[in-house]
Order: C-alpha cells, then sequence, then structure tokens
C-alpha cells in the first residue's frame, strides 16, 4: 500500500537513466529510482551528463525502471544538455537537489521574508500596489530558456509584460495561499547569484537577520491589548473587523489572523447596512435555527453563513449572546428556568 498511494509525483511521468540502471546492477543486483530524476526541469542525468528516459505512466513505480526501458521515450540529448548546461538552470536544479535531501523543511515565513528583501534591492516589486515597474515574473522569464521554462512552470510565458502573475510574483507577498515550490525555487534562482550563496543562508539561522520579521511580531504583542479587552471591543463593534483595527491602530490583516485564531470571524461587509451575516449567525447560534433556516430568514447565502462557521471558535456563541442586552437577558432567564427544572427534588 506504501509504495502504490505513498509516492509524491513531483512531475507527471517516471524518468530513469540507463546507466544508472546498469550501475544498479553491478552494485545491487537490480535497478532502482533515483528521486532526483524525477524533479521538475530534471532532463539530464547529473552523475552521468546522459539525457534521461521516460514512461508517461505514472504506475511505473510499482516495477524496477529496468523493466520499463522497451516501452521509454528518449528526451532529446541536444537538447537536454543545452537546457542543463545553463547557468540558471543549474542554479534551479542544485537547489531543487539540495532541499529534497535535506533532513528538514524550510520555514516559509522568513524564506518570503528574505526573499522580498532581495527583491526590493533589485527593484522589483514586492507588494501588488508597488510603484516599482519590475516584475519577478519578468526576469524569470527573461533569464530561463524558455523551451525549459514552458516544460517547467507554462503559464509564465502567457503573461503580459508588467502584468503581476501572482502564482510567481506571489512568492513575495502572499501568506495565506502559498505558491508552488517551483515558484519559490525560480525565485531563489534569479535573485541569488548563485545556489551555493543561496544555499549557504539557507541553511544558517539566517532568520535571525531579518529585523522585519522579528519587529512585526515585536509590534504584535506591544499593539494588541489582552483577549478580555479584544472580546470586549468585538462585541461593541459587533464583529466589525476593520472598525476594530483602525481602533487599536495596526493593518486589518493583523486583527484579523489574531481574531481568527481567537475563532471571531468578521460580520461586517462593506455595504450591508442590515448586517445580514451577523444576523444569520445569530439566528444559527442563539435562536437554534437550522442552517437553511438561519441563512434564508437573514437574506444572505448559506455559503456565506458556513465560511463564518467555520473560523467561529469556541469564544463566538458567548460573544453574541452579549452583543444585544435584551438577547443576553433572554439567555440567562432560559438558564434560570432550566435550571429550576432540572434541580434534584428535596
Amino acid at each position: 500500500m506504501i509504495r502504490m498511494s505513498g509516492t509524491r509525483l513531483a512531475r507527471p511521468g517516471a524518468y530513469f537513466c540507463s546507466a544508472c540502471i546498469e550501475d544498479d546492477w553491478r552494485k545491487y543486483g537490480m535497478s532502482y529510482w533515483k528521486r532526483k530524476h524525477q524533479l521538475p526541469g530534471m532532463y539530464t542525468c547529473p552523475m552521468h551528463a546522459t539525457a534521461l528516459q521516460y514512461v508517461k505512466d505514472d504506475s511505473a513505480f510499482i516495477e524496477a525502471p529496468a523493466r520499463c526501458i522497451s516501452s521509454s521515450h528518449t528526451v532529446d540529448p541536444g537538447w537536454a544538455r543545452s537546457q542543463h548546461d545553463h547557468a540558471d538552470v543549474q542554479n534551479f536544479l542544485q537547489l531543487s537537489v539540495a532541499l529534497a535531501s535535506s533532513s528538514q523543511p524550510l520555514d516559509l515565513r522568513p524564506v518570503r521574508a528574505l526573499l522580498r528583501e532581495k527583491a526590493r534591492a533589485f527593484g522589483i516589486a514586492s507588494h501588488p500596489k508597488s510603484t516599482a515597474k519590475n516584475k519577478l515574473s519578468d526576469l524569470i522569464a527573461s533569464r530561463f530558456p524558455k523551451q525549459w521554462l514552458e516544460a517547467v512552470f507554462p503559464p509564465v510565458l502567457a503573461k503580459r509584460q508588467g502584468q503581476i502573475f501572482t502564482q510567481l510574483d506571489g512568492v513575495l507577498y502572499c501568506s495565506t495561499c502559498s505558491s508552488s515550490i517551483v515558484a519559490y525555487l525560480l525565485g531563489i534562482s534569479v535573485l541569488f547569484c548563485s545556489a551555493d550563496q543561496a544555499l549557504e543562508i539557507f541553511q544558517s539561522d539566517f532568520s535571525a537577520s531579518l529585523p522585519s520579521v522579528a519587529r512585526r511580531r515585536r509590534q504584535l504583542k506591544k499593539t494588541l491589548p489582552d483577549a478580555k479587552t479584544i472580546i470586549d471591543h468585538y462585541i461593541r463593534s459587533r464583529g466589525n473587523h476593520p472598525q476594530m483595527a483602525r481602533e487599536f491602530g495596526v493593518s486589518l490583516s493583523t486583527i484579523k489572523a489574531h481574531l481568527y485564531s481567537m475563532g471571531l470571524p468578521n460580520l461586517r461587509r462593506r455595504g450591508d447596512k442590515e448586517q445580514r451575516v451577523y444576523v444569520a449567525a445569530k439566528n444559527f447560534y442563539v435562536h437554534e435555527m437550522s442552517l437553511v433556516e438561519s441563512a434564508e430568514n437573514a437574506n444572505v447565502e448559506i455559503a456565506e453563513l458556513e465560511r463564518v462557521l467555520r473560523v467561529a471558535g469556541a469564544n463566538f456563541s458567548t460573544v453574541l449572546t452579549e452583543m444585544e442586552p435584551s438577547t443576553s437577558m433572554t439567555m440567562r432567564l432560559r438558564g434560570a428556568v432550566n435550571n429550576t427544572y432540572l434541580r434534584a427534588p428535596e
């Protein structure tokens, strides 16, 4: 079961080197698949400098590579060699092999912060609203061979010059929806002088040299009050995240992340004077309506109410009862009556 379902494919197909198969036969008595050969962008064997062969069937990994020779295709040797010798492709492949062999993954946050600092030094836009005209995706498209890039990351060739391409440019600023590992490797390959320089930094405690990361963490602890004060503000604003961000003097993303961790979703939508999301949530939690009834009664989409419920945590039901005095008193009276009927007879 592990051999069939535990394999994670980095790209379609199964790649191997005939020379490696012969070496395995002499050394081990059978052949093995090489993880290096399966890495995106690898079309030449790094051990023997020969073009790789491949089969299109991903289930080929169940068998030994020697069994696939007769049904395999060979990458064009001239093309494979020319792509492999390209300096930026070499950096990309060297980084890929090193990270695949690493004992533990890299923390995304300091990596993103480091890439952002490098991009600013090159005059590259590090945020969608940046006034810098240069884009990381444009630099990647100009540095790598087009045919190789088309095989590794085809969408980038269709973008216009100067256009934001989130799948690549997002490695500098996206936090909740991370880009693919290939996008990060492409960015690292062009922002550093060499793969050796990048690996030397990544293998050290580079996060300690990034004051921006530590500064943001200190600012978060410094500006946000205790949980009770935050809950009081949440009740008073009826779950209005933008209003709370203004009250605490922090960014919307900062207060949103903190409130989400407390299980307190945003109940205010722009232009929604009737606070329909708040009403729907109150219907579900306080008035104990069904999900469908709660949404229909407040005239909101079920998907919108479900989005709130996915974020909501243990604090949410409590604060809803405190947002309106009448609701709070009703719930307390209901509890008092229930306790009267449930009390054991004397």
